[in-house]
């Protein structure tokens, strides 16, 4: 993942379109993720949950010092406000696949362009710009909308992952797009 993230950052610094615009997730964006502070919004996940400026502080961290993960904020361009943010993760260069994930939308822009927006920049650029041929994404099996989200996005179903991490057991589905079945935008 290390080098993704350094082949995707000579060419990725901005990725917009006229709806959202996309950045390497920064430090100093950490003030303008405020509408992420909300536990439901993390709740079908293994991160700890984003309840106070602490834990966003602990997020953010994490993520922009993890080399093998390149997180991305979320911007909505009508608003002008920081609404989300998605990962790059789990590069597999001998079999050229990576991971979309860790998506947190702000209730508001849910069920809104924001998601789909988002993703078809990230999967246009990893499509055109490296040698991906396979993203992959996991959805908490409880979590319906994210689930239908990604179906109707046009990922396909393959199979069922069970994680565990101390008392907490999640199954998440997994799902799909590959180079060949993806239409740029």
């Amino acid at each position: 993942m290390i080098f993704l993230r350094k082949k995707v950052l000579q060419h990725l610094d901005l990725l917009e379109n006229n709806l959202v615009r996309l950045e390497p997730l920064k430090k100093e964006h950490t003030e303008k993720l405020n509408l992420l502070v909300d536990p439901e919004l993390w709740k079908y996940s293994f991160l700890a949950p984003v309840k106070d400026q602490s834990s966003l502080d602990a997020f953010v961290e994490k993520f922009t010092n993890d080399e093998k993960k390149l997180p991305l904020i979320i911007e909505d361009k009508k608003t002008g406000l920081v609404v989300g943010t998605t990962t790059i993760f789990k590069y597999k260069p001998q079999e050229q696949k990576t991971s979309l994930g860790f998506t947190r939308i702000a209730k508001q822009f849910q069920k809104s362009y924001v998601n789909r927006s988002a993703k078809t920049l990230v999967i246009d650029f990893l499509f055109k710009n490296t040698d991906i041929n396979r993203v992959e994404f996991d959805a908490a099996e409880e979590n319906t909308n994210s689930n239908q989200s990604l179906v109707k996005f046009g990922a396909k179903f393959f199979g069922k992952d069970t994680k565990t991490k101390g008392d907490l057991s999640l199954t998440f589905n997994q799902y799909c797009i590959k180079r060949e079945d993806w239409k740029f935008k």
